[in-house]
């Protein structure tokens, strides 16, 4: 009987240690930077990674109306939420089941049935060492070889795909040799974090580059040429100290970016689903984001190119001639 309970608290031992092996090798994330190949995040388990300094984390959400789930970057500090990125925008998970691991040299973000519905997306090249995902101090989630934390070493950034903002150090314009356009694109609504009809892009087909607000294909306002300071076409209704812009037309990219030197001060350019693009920043301790410039300036200007959608607000009205101004004078 003392060789069978000997054998009985060994298996019982070793089992032991082989489950605390597999929850050490597969263990899920809650409050660090870095996601490693052997972890992973998930909608039940509430896990998010942080940035270093605490100003933006990565997690899963829903929006308030929504049954639906998004990987997204938000301010962590800032009381109301204010997401920055959303990765899976236009391809949502319908339940709230979801996982995010890397996967093949790949982030991916698994559905309930353990099906993609988003990624990096790839090529396998040749696997010089393990790879991690970081989210770094400026908001930038990252993949990158675990023995190289420079930007050389970059595999993947969020940075090169915006969604609705701009934040310090992203660019945003053309990549002339990898083709690569950056430019930002409205929420469908304030709900809806998918793809809106709004966008803010760089045009380098006529003359001087210029950035446009457009709608659909429709080009509602200019930004206007850069004049060694800003573009000269949106009107700045602050011009704060901490702020500095950068333009970049070279032989490799027409680019533009903008720096905060204020660690305190958070500030991002964004574009919402009125097409309306606002630079905006949460100065303490006013908590609460102020208005730096807005393009265009009166918000009724913005709805003037598209009146025949019929989706005027009702305290502006269209120019005559439009088709909506003309359906309004038949009583339609």
């Amino acid at each position: 009987m003392k060789g069978v309970r000997k054998n009985y608290d060994n298996c019982c031992t070793l089992s032991f240690l082989l489950v605390f092996l597999v929850l050490i090798l597969l263990r899920p994330v809650f409050s660090i930077n870095i996601l490693s190949s052997t972890e992973y995040l998930t909608i039940s388990g509430n896990g998010t990674l942080v940035s270093p300094g605490d100003v933006f984390e990565l997690g899963f959400f829903r929006t308030t109306s929504s049954s639906r789930w998004y990987l997204g970057i938000w301010y962590k500090k800032v009381y109301f939420r204010t997401y920055v990125w959303v990765a899976n925008r236009d391809n949502p998970l319908s339940r709230s089941i979801g996982t995010l691991r890397i996967s093949n040299m790949n982030l991916v973000l698994l559905d309930h049935s353990n099906k993609s519905v988003w990624s990096t997306n790839l090529t396998r090249g040749n696997v010089s060492s393990p790879v991690v995902a970081e989210l770094l101090p400026n908001g930038n989630f990252v993949m990158r070889y675990s023995n190289n934390d420079t930007p050389s070493g970059f595999l993947w950034q969020s940075f090169d795909f915006p969604t609705d903002t701009l934040l310090p150090g992203m660019k945003l314009g053309y990549h002339r040799k990898t083709g690569r356009s950056r430019f930002l694109t409205s929420w469908r609504s304030s709900d809806d974090p998918s793809s809106g009809y709004f966008t803010y892009e760089l045009d380098t087909r006529r003359g001087l580059p210029e950035f446009f607000v457009m709608y659909n294909d429709i080009e509602l306002y200019r930004g206007g040429p850069w004049n060694g300071i800003e573009f000269s076409g949106i009107p700045k209704q602050r011009k704060p100290y901490y702020m500095m812009y950068n333009y970049t037309d070279n032989g490799e990219e027409v680019t533009y970016k903008f720096f905060i030197s204020e660690q305190s001060t958070y500030s991002r350019l964004t574009i919402d689903f009125h097409g309306i693009l606002y630079q905006l920043a949460w100065i303490p301790p006013t908590s609460r984001w102020t208005a730096l410039s807005t393009l265009p300036t009166d918000f009724c200007d913005n709805h003037i190119n598209y009146c025949e959608s019929n989706r005027l607000p009702t305290s502006c009205s269209c120019l005559q001639g439009s088709i909506a101004s003309q359906n309004d004078q038949k009583g339609v």
